[in-house]
């Protein structure tokens, strides 16, 4: 019995520790304002001191826009491009979604970021 208890917790504190993880990559989502759909990109890079970002709108032809502020801690991210007053502040989950909220002035939408490509189709922009 004492053996399956300390393996379960074994199991659980490494489950903790890998779903704590790196985010590096590109995360992929739609914003859905007033019938308009517009993918969004967020590449995300791993540097020595926390995350860079930029962020892409292919549908309004934005490509590596500069995130000012990029943080991941406690499976939360937050991306700041003060500039054009964008907010985006989400949670990843364990399905390996960021579900979250993105805010660009008085606009306020949720926005989940996935790491599968978004295809353009006609409902978009």
């Amino acid at each position: 019995m004492k053996k399956s208890i300390s393996l379960f917790l074994t199991c659980s504190i490494i489950s903790f520790f890998s779903y704590s993880q790196d985010i590096s990559g590109v995360w992929h989502g739609i914003l859905e304002a007033n019938g308009t759909k517009l993918r969004v990109s967020f590449n995300i890079v791993k540097i020595e001191k926390g995350y860079d970002s930029t962020l892409d709108n292919p549908d309004q032809n934005i490509m590596g826009y500069k995130v000012a502020t990029t943080t991941f801690q406690d499976n939360a991210l937050v991306l700041e491009i003060p500039e054009v007053g964008i907010h985006y502040k989400g949670t990843l989950n364990t399905e390996n979604v960021i579900e979250g909220t993105y805010s660009q002035a008085e606009y306020i939408i949720p926005l989940n970021l996935a790491k599968k490509v978004i295809q353009k189709t006609k409902t978009f922009m």
